[in-house]
């Protein structure tokens, strides 16, 4: 079994046959909805015949260039009446509500992490649909940090959009812990089952199931995603036993090799080579850092060391470095975490998505987030 992320994860509006699901449903639904939204598809079809310029139909994603649509289509996207598909929507709506995701922004609408404008008209598109539909359909679209960077400093009307906008979502033990269980009770057809025993499906119940939730989720630095990734790992290396903590310690140095690259992958438009930049800054250096500790690091390594500079000429990131930005920037990544107080708790990005500029700047504690800790060959 594998711990598949398909379910409760990332679910793509583009991805896969357009209105695939809407066919293989039709039997849920009156023939009086049915009549009405087969006459919407033929419309939105028609609407995407309008702009073949800018649309790239792949094996896998529909892909959407922003760059490529060309001026009188971008008038005839303008004029689309919206109130003629809450009309046709409607009756099979109120039978069943729905429920847009839309992940990924950069990969599916391809150039959209260099285009904030695309990306503001992207969300207005779903304040527009939320508005119109209310309770019958809710789209949401999930922005990485860097596409939301982008967004931020560059929209034209931000102070519009701003209401509809909420932080990153946090992800602390209990929901990471239930959401395994939930995929693995799915996997055994036991839905009867708690959480503890579900992982005890899968996981070595001889150890203490706590002590293997704690360290899986310690190195997970963007929920759902890290877990399924580390907990396959794992599983992949005793395939059909039980996974033991010693299995779990034994691919943590591959888990740590991948969530550097995934940085790479999830913010490399933004912040171009940041992996690499990371193990110049700080491979074999230690973990844990005092305020002062972590200035003087910052401080010598990135903004007056030259040699490093030259190392990523033309990257704003570095050539625009302050220590106030760079501990902003880590922070943001999932790669830093902090402590407000020396008894206070550990907290990164993934439990608190923005605690204000001033707190992270006078902290009393930073951290390197555990996942990064062996490929950096950090120091205790």
């Amino acid at each position: 079994m594998r711990f598949s992320s398909h379910g409760f994860g990332r679910t793509h509006i583009l991805r896969g046959p357009l209105f695939g699901g809407w066919v293989n449903s039709k039997d849920v639904f009156s023939s009086q909805a049915i009549k009405k939204v087969d006459s919407t598809v033929a419309k939105f079809k028609r609407f995407l015949s309008k702009i073949p310029s800018a649309i790239k139909v792949k094996a896998g994603p529909l892909e959407l260039d922003p760059s490529k649509i060309q001026e009188d289509d971008v008038s005839r996207f303008s004029r689309f009446d919206i109130a003629e598909y809450v009309e046709s929507l409607t009756p099979v709506l109120r039978e069943r509500r729905a429920y847009i995701l839309i992940d990924d922004v950069d990969d599916v609408f391809a150039g959209a992490d260099k285009d904030a404008e695309f990306v503001e008209g992207l969300l207005r598109a779903a304040k527009e649909i939320n508005k119109a539909f209310k309770d019958l359909m809710h789209c949401l679209v999930f922005l990485k940090t860097g596409v939301f960077k982008l967004f931020f400093e560059n929209a034209g009307e931000y102070d519009k959009l701003r209401d509809y906008i909420s932080p990153q979502i946090s992800w602390g033990q209990s929901e990471l812990t239930n959401l395994l269980a939930v995929r693995i009770r799915q996997i055994h057809k036991k839905a009867e089952i708690d959480d503890k025993t579900a992982w005890e499906f899968e996981f070595e119940p001889a150890a203490s199931i706590e002590s293997i939730q704690k360290h899986i989720i310690s190195r997970c630095v963007s929920g759902p995603r890290d877990l399924i990734v580390y907990c396959n790992m794992a599983k992949d290396r005793v395939g059909v036993a039980k996974i033991k903590m010693s299995d779990i310690e034994q691919v943590e140095d591959l888990y740590s090799k991948e969530k550097l690259a995934t940085l790479n992958r999830d913010f490399g438009s933004t912040y171009p080579r940041i992996n690499d930049f990371l193990q110049q800054l700080f491979s074999g250096e230690t973990q844990t850092y005092s305020n002062e500790a972590l200035i003087n690091l910052l401080t010598t390594k990135v903004i007056a060391d030259e040699r490093l500079r030259a190392m990523f000429t033309g990257q704003d990131y570095v050539l625009y470095a302050t220590k106030e930005r760079l501990i902003e920037l880590l922070y943001g990544i999932g790669f830093l975490g902090f402590k407000r107080t020396a008894k206070a708790p550990l907290e990164f990005v993934i439990t608190n998505p923005d605690p204000g500029s001033q707190v992270l700047y006078r902290a009393h504690e930073y951290q390197i987030h555990p996942a990064y800790r062996q490929y950096l060959n950090l120091k205790a």
